[in-house]
């Protein structure tokens, strides 16, 4: 026996375990009662696990009342009701395991009394049912029942969901207990005295004060009885009625949760030549200007007067930005008719700034069906695949009308019938909600439903964000002007059309001022978009001054607040559709009108609005059909005189508050509230208190960009000193009038450089050489004409090359290559130390005429694979070198790394020195342990890994001279770009490349001009390819019309200087890659000029690490990152030319992760637009100084460790790779290191006294 619970009351057991170490009997039982409750009430079993077996489990016995057993397992598990009548026995959400008699023991007569529920039980099978004699009363909901059939239906037993989908909610008595202790709604609320505080929106007493309600200040208002004063009273039933009220809090931009952003200007019109002189036509400035913007930003346009005579269409998160509606005027001296030429008129759209989106509903975006009906207040919805969904995912649940129609119908309370247009319609009617749980067979969504559902109307559940194809884009802050011309007539406008968006999602309208339109802003087919601080005006055109001011349509959950109607429209805002959810609020009008054009518009909210005159509120009105459907709620409206109330057939279910109307008299059935018409009610704004109810504040977040902060009052660089901006003293000369801020992670001359923080790489050491010299001119050691080349551009000169590379005496030097075009007909493979070397890239030629297919070929399978990529796609180019660098072979092994070390060390224990000697070169390499750790530690913990990086090899390989050395342990020149770990088998290494002093050098190579057929379709137009070279260069060569110009792997102390890449017109890309580098190292790309686009400019993957290009240029430079963990590669003094894809990277997620691995520094890099920073996804730890942009660390990138350094110019160094070189003696002087063994320390005078090595002081300390 358990626990006995004898005559008690509010008891609970929580959290039991029963077990049994070994079987205790033979009969299978262990024992004979679990829990025995007996002779009380209220009695409370949750969390428990039964992994034994009792006669009885739970015993409920003597009339034991209210007893609930929830949220536990058992092995077996039975409930036995002991004869005696328990009544009203709940078990919810409990797993019975084999069930085999999980009601207990059999007998004669009843056991139960009424009521006994079980809900959502489930077994490993069917649940079975009791003896029909069990109880009378008893409930099975959400069971999946054995049978149900033969049931004695005089026992009214019930049984609801016989399925293995569980019931919302899981556990009833939670759900209960949930309810039951929410906040206390007040039922009352006109009681004594009953008022509202505005200031904090709570209940205040009038005239008294006591505890819970303290007395109202001086400024108080009266609740609207729908609401009260912070919500309390919404959607109760009282004398009301029900839920006459829905929540409009989501409408808007970004659902109401976030402002409207301030994306990052990228560029200025001015950029593009446009003049804003009110006489040139800068329409041409800002339609370069929106093709120039590439991904994202904002167009800004300054103060000015711009003539504009053609229509612009805004691209994908695109902002065009004035500085103020009074400074920033768009002047369209033509309609739409005489710019785009038509025989009718332009009533219905377009516009001259145009946003066009898409929206589609598929099988790209499909998740589930829903199987069951709903109704309007409920949020759980049961759907055919629950796996589909996850908690916080937005979806979109879209309502298609049969032939017999009915969802109108339905919409308007079923008190009229709908029109034909609501018939035989798909995808009708949509609304977009997060997710809030996902359960089996079922969801629930975090809004409420505002309709009914039903499966009559093939309710489908879709990926919200994927079925708009446009999103975040806007027009603000500036004034748009057509001429004074007399409107012609509704059906003949001329096209004075303003602002069209058409199937889009999350974009505005702000701060626009439109005079003499036809047509102002038109919002069609768009969800959660805001149009905030529109004015209209105009001159006199006639009787009405255009035709529509806001036209909504077909949409969903927009708002329009803060707007003035200065001028009489024919509709000054027209609601069209079913459009659910539409906020009007905080606006006004010299006679406003707000039309539903007779088409049901549901759930309307009109907030706060001053309707000016008041003679034309409800717009043209249809007498025989409604006008709106229901919950159309007219929220403090006033007017200057007493308006007349709308036609007796409206809109069923409508709410007037605090509106200025004769008596209304609506038609039977229709049900209207009317309350307070003579003042004001609280809140003033619905919308707003509803905003605030649901996310506690206004969210109006300016991110602030901050500001530098340097080391020193004052402190500046002049050159590559410290210098004191406006002072000077002895250390410090004063600043000369150009200098530039420091980075505070460099300095002015490196005094703020550590390796152990932001930039672990010294790319002084990047190139030929180390760094350490310039590019040689090697002596020439045979001339291509000596062997039969005639570079005429008529001969095929291949085999000439081919005997002259084969020359044993054509190595250590140049074979020179006279001025002349040489056609090469095949691939040149090199695996010795040779450069080729022209007379100068303008006139030395190679001249290929095929591609690499034409000569050998293609599977179109890459490897093998079967994958239809081209074979060369990756690789081989016509002109290739082969070297060798063994990077941890048995040959090249020194010793192990005894001991972990941070980054940034620069001793390292070691299990021998033996073969090593100070200056001379070693490779640290680690090697991932099969985990992927070794990626996440570089990756700072703050991103995980590609799979492919699991149990990589040589993913870091670090060279460095050792400067000093000892038993046991040696000390490195160049700290450790990583952190060491025993796991990633750290090991020490010879660095032995076979080929060193190879390359290319003053020539062009050239292929015909072909169109480009395609990514990953190449033919192989491929020119020069470094396999595991060291030690070698590319010295001012050109490659035009090339797939793949560059392609380096595992190449090691290479310099690129002066290269060019270059094309025609190849087609939507001019190439696969510029110049690619994967799983090399200290390489060094300078003065490059990519003056064409390829698909990928400049390509890093695979573990390329401590490379860096400078002061490289190009048409619109792509630094792809190609993932697979580039780790602290360099872009220093970039120029991307355009600018508008300078991130834009790709490569296989799925196997390699994300695009960087930590610690990729951008440098002075710039372009003529700003750029916008990457993606959150791009990498973590990535550095941003000086870069040109007005774009900000925020949302998920704020936690992924980025760092953006933005002075107002450009930083100090300007070059961070000169910088360094020329700082590099004076940042790695370093005193000599000792180290000691493990858990010993001698005493400083000790260590001052001994004759071995000095332990290591200043900057850097090593505690080893």
């Amino acid at each position: 026996m358990g626990i006995i619970v004898d005559g008690s009351a509010f008891f609970t057991v929580r959290q039991l375990h029963m077990g049994v170490t070994a079987p205790r009997g033979a009969n299978g039982y262990d024992g004979t009662w679990g829990v025995w409750l007996k002779n009380g009430a209220d009695v409370l079993i949750t969390s428990f696990n039964m992994s034994c077996a009792f006669t009885q489990d739970f015993g409920v016995q003597s009339f034991q009342l209210g007893t609930v057993i929830s949220n536990g397992v058992g092995a077996n598990l039975s409930i036995n009701a002991l004869y005696a009548g328990p009544y009203a026995t709940l078990v919810s959400n409990v797993a019975f395991g084999a069930a085999s008699n999980p009601y207990g023991l059999s007998g004669a007569g009843p056991k139960t009394s009424s009521y006994s529920t079980f809900w959502n039980v489930r077994a490993d099978v069917p649940f079975p049912m009791p003896r029909t004699m069990y109880g009378p009363r008893m409930a099975w909901v959400g069971a999946k029942m054995g049978r149900w059939s033969g049931i004695n239906t005089t026992l009214q037993w019930y049984m609801e969901n016989n399925s293995t989908a569980p019931t919302w909610p899981i556990d009833v008595q939670a759900d209960q207990l949930t309810q039951r202790m929410a906040p206390q709604q007040i039922i009352t609320a006109f009681g004594p005295g009953y008022g509202c505080n505005p200031a904090p929106s709570t209940i205040c007493c009038i005239g008294f004060s006591n505890v819970t309600c303290p007395a109202c200040p001086p400024g108080y208002g009266l609740p609207s009885k729908l609401w009260g004063c912070a919500g309390e009273l919404y959607n109760m039933v009282n004398s009301t009625g029900s839920r006459r009220l829905l929540d409009w809090s989501y409408a808007g931009y970004m659902a109401g949760e976030a402002p409207i952003p301030k994306l990052p200007i990228v560029t200025s019109v001015m950029d593009f030549g446009a003049v804003g002189d009110g006489v040139a036509d800068d329409s041409q400035a800002f339609l370069d200007a929106v093709d120039a913007i590439g991904r994202e930003g904002t167009i800004l346009v300054p103060e000015g007067q711009y003539i504009i005579t053609k229509q612009i269409n805004i691209p994908n998160r695109v902002v065009i930005k004035g500085m103020h509606p009074a400074t920033t005027r768009l002047v369209f001296p033509k309609p739409l008719s005489e710019v785009l030429g038509n025989s009718s008129s332009y009533t219905y759209g377009p516009a001259f700034i145009q946003f066009n989106g898409a929206s589609w509903l598929d099988s790209r975006t499909f998740l589930a069906n829903v199987t069951r009906d709903a109704l309007r207040g409920q949020s759980v919805l049961f759907v055919s695949n629950s796996s589909a969904f996850s908690p916080g995912q937005w979806v979109r649940l879209v309502l298609s009308a049969p032939a017999t129609g009915g969802i109108a119908t339905d919409l308007m309370g079923g008190l009229a019938q709908e029109t034909a247009d609501y018939r035989s319609k798909p995808n009708l009617l949509s609304f977009n909600s997060r997710v809030s749980f996902v359960g089996v067979g079922f969801i629930k969504l975090d809004r409420q439903l505002p309709y009914n559902v039903s499966t009559r109307w093939a309710p489908g559940l879709h990926i919200f964000e994927l079925s708009f194809s446009r999103q975040q884009a806007g027009i603000q802050d500036l004034t748009i002007e057509f001429p004074l011309t007399p409107y012609r007539a509704m059906g003949k406008e001329a096209g004075f059309n303003a602002i069209y968006f058409w199937s889009v999602v999350h974009c505005w309208v702000k701060n626009v001022a439109v005079i003499n339109a036809d047509m102002a802003v038109t919002l069609d087919g768009t969800h959660f978009c805001t149009v905030d601080g529109l004015q209209l005006s105009s001159g006199s055109r006639g009787v009405n001054n255009g035709l529509w001011g806001v036209w909504l349509k077909n949409g969903a959950d927009n708002l329009i607040r803060n707007f003035n109607a200065g001028s009489r429209l024919v509709r000054d805002i027209a609601v069209q559709g079913l459009q659910p959810g539409t906020v009007i609020s905080n606006s006004s009008g010299i006679d406003l009108s707000i039309d539903a054009m007779a088409s049901g518009p549901y759930g309307l909210l009109l907030s706060n609005v001053d309707v000016g005159y008041g003679s034309r509120f409800w717009g043209a009105q249809v007498l025989t059909t409604p006008d709106v459907a229901s919950f159309m709620t007219a929220w403090n409206v006033k007017s200057q005189v007493k308006m007349v109330a709308p036609n007796p057939l409206y809109g069923p279910l409508m709410n007037l508050v605090a509106i200025n109307i004769s008596d209304p008299a609506p038609a039977p059935g229709f049900n209207w509230y009317n309350e307070n018409a003579t003042k004001e009610v609280f809140p003033l704004d619905l919308y707003a208190a509803q905003r605030f109810k649901r996310l506690g504040v206004t969210p109006e977040i300016d991110p602030s960009e901050g500001q530098l902060a340097y080391a020193g009052p004052g402190y500046g660089c002049n050159g590559w000193t410290r210098c004191l901006v406006g002072a000077s003293n002895a250390t410090f000369p004063a600043c000369a009038p150009n200098y530039t801020p420091p980075s505070v992670h460099f300095g002015c001359a490196g005094e703020l450089w550590n390796a152990a923080q932001r930039l672990p790489a010294d790319w002084s050491f990047a190139g030929y050489a180390s760094g350490d010299n310039p590019i040689p001119n090697v002596p020439v050691v045979g001339n291509v004409k000596d062997y039969g080349a005639v570079g005429d551009n008529r001969t095929d000169d291949t085999d000439a090359f081919l005997r002259a590379l084969a020359d044993p005496k054509v190595v250590n030097g140049a074979l020179f290559i006279p001025a002349g075009v040489y056609r090469i007909t095949k691939i040149i493979d090199m695996r010795k130390s040779i450069v080729l070397r022209g007379a100068g890239k303008n006139l030395t030629t190679i001249y290929i005429p095929f591609s690499l297919t034409d000569v050998y070929g293609n599977t179109w399978s890459e490897a093998g694979t079967g994958s239809g990529v081209s074979d060369y796609s990756h690789g081989t180019g016509f002109i290739n070198w082969w070297g060798w660098d063994p990077v941890a072979f048995d040959r090249t092994y020194l010793a192990n790394v005894t001991a972990a070390a941070q980054r940034g060390a620069t001793v390292l224990q070691v299990s021998s020195t033996t073969g090593m000697t100070v200056g001379g070169w070693v490779r640290i390499n680690l090697d991932d342990p099969g985990d992927g750790s070794l990626v996440r530690d570089m990756n700072g913990g703050l991103m995980g890994n590609g799979p492919n990086q699991a149990g990589a090899r040589s993913i870091i390989r670090h060279l460095s001279r050792i400067s000093a050395m000892g038993p046991g342990w040696i000390r490195l020149e160049r700290p450790m770009i990583a952190n060491i770990s025993l796991s990633y088998n750290p090991t020490v290494h010879r660095f032995l490349p076979m080929i060193t002093m190879a390359g290319v050098e003053y020539l062009s190579i050239e292929f015909p001009l072909t169109t480009y057929p395609g990514h990953l379709m190449e033919q192989g137009y491929n020119a020069i390819h470094f396999n595991q070279l060291a030690h070698s260069w590319l010295r001012d060569v050109r490659i035009h019309n090339s797939d793949s110009g560059f392609y380096s792997w595992g190449m090691v102390f290479c310099t690129i200087t002066g290269l060019e890449i270059t094309s025609g017109d190849r087609g939507y890309s001019n190439g696969h890659r510029g110049i690619w580098l994967e799983r090399g190292q200290d390489n060094l790309l300078s003065n490059f000029n990519i003056t064409t686009k390829m698909y990928h400019d400049i390509s890093v993957s695979f573990y390329e690490h401590s490379t860096a290009f400078v002061n490289g240029t190009g048409k619109d430079v792509n630094m792809d990152h190609h993932r697979a963990a580039p780790y602290a590669v360099l872009w220093s003094n970039i120029d991307l030319g355009i600018g508008s894809r300078g991130f834009d990277s790709s490569g296989n997620e799925e196997y390699n992760g994300n695009h960087t691995s930590s610690f990729i520094t951008f440098w002075n890099v710039r372009g003529k637009l700003n750029a916008l920073l990457p993606e959150p996804g791009f990498g973590p730890q990535l550095n941003f100084i000086g870069l040109k942009t007005q774009d900000w660390v925020w949302g998920e990138a704020s936690n992924l460790g980025w760092i953006l350094e933005k002075p107002p110019t450009a930083v100090s160094p300007r070059d961070l790779y000169t910088a360094q070189k020329l700082t590099r003696a004076r940042r790695l002087v370093q005193p000599p290191a000792v180290v000691r063994p493990m858990g010993m320390c001698a005493p400083p005078s000790t260590a001052a006294n001994s004759s071995g090595p000095r332990p290591a002081t200043g900057r850097r300390s090593y505690a080893l």
